[in-house]
């Protein structure tokens, strides 16, 4: 099983994390957007902090999947 290890990153979005992994199976970094689901992925550590850093969610999509996670509760 890969080693990964995460660490949250602030995102501009007040209360919503970006957190940062590392596969070493594809030798990938993911930054990951846990309110809106977008991601990114390099082989560059700086580049994924970079986006993390940039990041803005969509709230049409906060909005769609907050929808779909009361539906699926329900």
């Amino acid at each position: 099983m890969p080693a990964r290890h995460l660490y949250p990153v602030p995102c501009l979005v007040p209360v919503t994390l970006v957190t940062i992994e590392w596969d070493a199976a594809p030798g990938l970094h993911l930054a990951r957007c846990g309110a809106c689901a977008a991601h990114f992925r390099s082989s560059r550590l700086g580049e994924v902090e970079a986006w993390a850093d940039r990041h803005h969610c969509d709230p049409e999509m906060i909005a769609l999947l907050a929808e779909t996670d009361l539906r699926r509760a329900a």
